[in-house]
């Protein structure tokens, strides 16, 4: 997907192949995801129906707006990657982002914002100053600790200026696990990525640069 500066306008790229299939391609270096690193890693193209829907554009453009001046390379079309993340655990075992670290991801910019989250517990994010790329969020002095949050409501999200941070997000465990009984298990990420901190966009918004 690309998004143009000027006018807002958003163009939907032609998508790549694998195996036959439609896919978006994901590639990080071994320095920033040293757990599935140096290797292509292919998520399945947005549904043509969200492609194309309007509330969908509108969460490109919000993050977008929310990036502070001067961060981004001026150039008049930016580069959008855009793929859906589902953590779903199970009562016998835990659902486990990658990577299980604090880690950068190699783009100017990253946004997840959340869009559903029922029956579990878990999934803290964590934001710290990016000496600890590789370390544990318990490992952190509270001076190096930027922001701990939990998204809890849809559309609750979280961006990040890659360079200047490292960030993670700690395992989803079933609610049973946990003391309770739900009536779903889903916790659905939707995650904007690839357009050159910290800003939460959320109905309280705070910005940490």
């Amino acid at each position: 997907m690309l998004l143009n500066r000027a006018t807002g306008e958003l163009v939907i790229t032609k998508s790549q192949l694998h195996d036959g299939q439609e896919v978006e391609i994901y590639f990080q270096s071994s320095a920033n995801n040293n757990d599935r690193g140096n290797r292509e890693r292919y998520f399945p193209v947005l549904p043509a129906e969200l492609r194309i829907n309007m509330a969908v554009h509108w969460l490109v453009r919000r993050p977008y707006q929310a990036i502070p001046s001067g961060t981004l390379r001026e150039s008049l079309w930016l580069s959008v990657g855009l793929h859906i993340v589902q953590l779903q655990p199970a009562p016998s075992h835990d659902a486990q982002p990658s990577p299980p670290w604090l880690h950068r991801d190699g783009e100017a910019v990253t946004y997840i914002v959340l869009m559903n989250r029922e029956g579990v517990t878990g999934g803290i994010n964590y934001v710290t100053t990016p000496r600890w790329v590789n370390h544990q969020p318990e490992e952190v002095p509270p001076q190096d600790l930027l922001a701990q949050t939990t998204l809890t409501a849809p559309l609750d999200g979280l961006g990040v200026i890659d360079e200047r941070v490292a960030h993670h997000v700690t395992s989803v465990r079933h609610a049973e696990r946990g003391g309770s009984v739900p009536e779903r298990v889903a916790d659905g990420f939707f995650g904007v990525g690839s357009v050159p901190g910290v800003k939460r966009l959320s109905r309280e918004s705070h910005c940490l640069i």
